[in-house]
């Protein structure tokens, strides 16, 4: 059943120097069906009618506790984003706008499937807002939103701009590659939710990949922008941003590295989640996560690492790692009159020293960190000039001045105010 000829459409541009105006993609609003108390949405008119049911039109109010599940992947407009993940501005004129949906209440359901371009040039979000009531919890989950853009100077976010209180709104198993521009100085704006106020939000399994403008310039990435007060009923749970050139770190969730969007990394972490039986990838095949329940050829597995340091040491060191992330090792360990001299993979410390486990390394692992004697340095100006020089010197270090010495108590000289000498 159709609503009637109210469409989503940008108008006709005007006749310029006497040149034929080109139409913008006009989307005819659709009723989906309603089973089982949600409505069945499986094409792009059947989202826009959804829209429609959620924000009311005409005579018609708003049902913003209403439910919708896809049944399909849909695509509104095609190659909105170009090659550098901008707007493919020549067509932008022929994109189909969407309205996003305001105040939602109800529950949305993907099931595993995607929405694809969409494009809002004055907004963001499929969801402007999301507003849970007292004691009911909205839900969002198995969706990923994929070549759209979104321009606002507000609040914005790819999936909602702002989760309002004072209920409970769970995102589950989200992704998007999507555009968010705010013409706005330093703005809140996210891969996943925009800002966040009053409400209990649980964000579990989703990742990232967002390009983020900041009035003209590359944002870092990030899963949540603006979380106001709400930090204490804010839970991220193994949820993931893509670290770009420019990325810093995030206050929710975890940045992981590019590769391992591709390497299938990403998507092992994504599946040790109870929640993450849905997502898979198929290396070679699939360039990232997505919504086939299966890994395939992927070095991604959790492996042990060891750490042999000294018998008194009680510092608490990783005890694994995941094949295909690059992983951090340890910036050392301590101990009186000792210097930490770097972690190697035998115990006669031969080869270089590791800093990082590459993303490439599979298997147990097993390092030795290298520890130096430390000596008393005892300094005698004799008159010259010193610059608070340390007491202490690392002996037998290559990476350290005086190396060579042998003496628990070295006696240094100033000589011509320019360098120490060993006193005999």
């Amino acid at each position: 059943m159709k609503l009637g000829p109210f469409s989503f459409a940008i108008m006709a541009l005007a006749f310029i120097a006497g040149a034929t105006a080109v139409a913008a993609k006009e989307i005819t609003s659709e009723v989906p069906v309603l089973s089982g108390g949600c409505y069945q949405i499986s094409t792009a008119e059947e989202l826009y009618g959804f829209a429609e049911i959620v924000n009311g039109r005409d005579s018609t109010a708003a049902n913003t506790s209403a439910c919708g599940e896809l049944t399909k992947d849909i695509v509104v407009n095609k190659n909105v984003l170009n090659k550098w993940d901008l707007l493919n501005s020549d067509s932008a004129e022929t994109f189909a706008v969407w309205k996003p949906m305001v105040d939602f209440a109800g529950k949305f359901d993907g099931n595993g499937h995607t929405i694809s371009g969409l494009y809002s040039p004055d907004s963001a979000g499929l969801f402007e807002s999301i507003t849970s009531p007292e004691n009911s919890v909205v839900v969002v989950r198995d969706l990923g939103i994929l070549d759209s853009y979104f321009s606002s100077t507000n609040y914005l976010g790819v999936l909602v701009n702002s989760v309002y209180g004072p209920g409970k709104t769970q995102i589950t198993n989200f992704y998007t590659f999507s555009t968010i521009k705010s013409t706005k100085s330093k703005p809140y704006i996210a891969g996943v939710v925009g800002y966040v106020s009053g409400a209990s939000l649980t964000l579990t399994n989703c990742y990232s990949v967002a390009n983020l403008v900041d009035n003209g310039n590359n944002y870092y990435s990030r899963l949540l922008g603006y979380t106001g007060s709400s930090n204490e009923s804010l839970n991220v749970i193994n949820s993931y941003a893509i670290k770009l050139s420019s990325s810093k770190n995030i206050d929710y969730g975890t940045l992981v590295d590019t590769a391992a969007l591709f390497n299938g990394a990403l998507t092992f972490l994504l599946r040790e989640n109870a929640e993450g039986s849905i997502w898979g990838q198929d290396v070679g095949r699939d360039p990232y996560p997505i919504f086939t329940g299966t890994l395939k050829n992927s070095i991604a597995d959790r492996y042990n690492v060891t750490f042999h340091t000294f018998d008194s040491d009680t510092a608490r060191y990783l005890d694994n790692y995941v094949a295909g992330l690059i992983t951090m090792l340890p910036k050392g360990t301590s101990k009186e009159n000792l210097v930490f001299g770097g972690w190697y993979r035998d115990a006669e410390f031969s080869g270089e020293n590791d800093t990082a486990i590459s993303n490439t390394t599979t298997g147990d692992l097993e390092y030795w960190a290298k520890m130096y004697d430390r000596y008393k340095v005892t300094y005698h100006p004799n008159g010259g000039k010193m610059e608070a020089p340390g007491p202490y010197i690392g002996c037998g270090n290559p990476n350290k001045e005086l190396s060579r010495c042998t003496h628990t108590d070295w006696r240094c000289f100033l000589l011509s105010g320019r360098y120490w000498e060993q006193s005999a």
